[in-house]
């Protein structure tokens, strides 16, 4: 009975690590098959700066199988990403046979201090891990166009990125105790008030005859564009309601009336 029971155990077992070992031959297969992905390593000559310092760096490009020297890229894109997230400057650098390439930034003293980012990639890593994020009309709106919003909001998962902080110009050259960050004042636009009624007048014939019966058209609406039909029409020292012996049109509502225009009005 001891027997049996361990011969099936032993069996069972043999089975498990049988189906184990092919599974991870599938998954060996499977990897082997799939693109090679690239990775890319900067080294910066500092961990903070100051306006008006330069950034340099040095970028290492590699193969993400084996971790040696990329043979199929040979542009990097290196770019300076400010606290609003919004792209300062972008550099196109070769690299070279050795997976290597070398550049700088300078920080300007137009730009403003705060935590900047530093980011590097080829265009063979935009193809993996890239996420959308979801984003409301609202948002959309702040873009020139519905690519540029669409760009703004995905992510690539791959790319290299290193924040460093920037920091005020010192008072005082060569003190560099005092490390300060002023951020960028926030601009809001003015809201453009419309007017609450918008009222145009189209006289028969495009002018007004002294002395003469005139027929004029008018046109009120709110700033929304909807028509309004309680009005009192002033016509020189008089003030008369709306007539309502004309019915407004369906698309405009025009309306009309008949008045003598006197030489002095």
């Amino acid at each position: 009975m001891k027997r049996n029971a361990f011969l099936l155990f032993f069996t069972m077992a043999c089975v498990q690590l049988t189906a184990a070992r092919s599974r991870l031959d599938s998954l060996r297969h499977m990897l082997e098959q799939a693109p090679v992905q690239e990775k890319v390593y900067i080294h910066m000559d500092n961990t903070c700066y100051f306006k008006g310092d330069t950034v340099w760096y040095k970028a290492y490009v590699v193969r993400a199988d084996n971790n040696q020297y990329t043979d199929m890229s040979r542009l990097m894109y290196v770019e300076l990403v400010s606290p609003d997230g919004l792209v300062v400057e972008r550099q196109q650098l070769i690299v070279s046979e050795k997976g290597y390439s070398s550049g700088d930034f300078a920080l300007k003293d137009s730009l403003y201090s705060g935590f900047y980012e530093l980011r590097a990639y080829t265009r063979w890593m935009l193809n993996f891990c890239v996420t959308e994020h979801p984003y409301g009309r609202k948002d959309r709106e702040q873009f020139y166009n519905r690519q540029m919003a669409a760009d703004f909001f995905r992510q690539y998962g791959t790319i290299y990125s290193r924040v460093f902080p920037v920091y005020e110009r010192p008072d005082s050259a060569g003190d560099y105790s005092q490390k300060y960050i002023v951020s960028r004042p926030k601009q809001r636009l003015d809201k453009v008030l419309k007017p609450d009624l918008n009222v145009r007048f189209y006289p028969e014939g495009g002018s007004l005859i002294a002395g003469s019966r005139c027929r004029i058209s008018f046109e009120a609406t709110t700033e929304e564009g909807e028509a309004v039909s309680d009005l009192q029409l002033q016509i020189g020292q008089r003030t008369a309601p709306c007539p309502r012996s004309v019915a407004p049109t369906r698309e405009r509502s025009i309306r009309s009336v008949c008045q003598r225009q006197r030489r002095e009005e």
